[in-house]
């Protein structure tokens, strides 16, 4: 168990000191299809910060 959490702190180590050089990406995932958000029109669900994302 020590081997497999020193091999992971070391892949995440070398993951955030090689990403610095990248640019930053956004994936937001959900777990459905159905497009309730306010920007597409829903009047029920308030999204500010989707509206403020998809209007840019």
């Amino acid at each position: 168990m020590r081997w497999f959490a020193a091999s992971l702190s070391v892949i995440l180590c070398h993951g955030f000191l090689a990403a610095q050089d990248r640019p930053n990406i956004l994936m937001i995932a959900v777990d459905d299809l159905q497009p309730m958000l306010s920007c597409y029109g829903d009047k029920r669900v308030q999204t500010p910060n989707f509206d403020r994302r998809a209007g840019s």
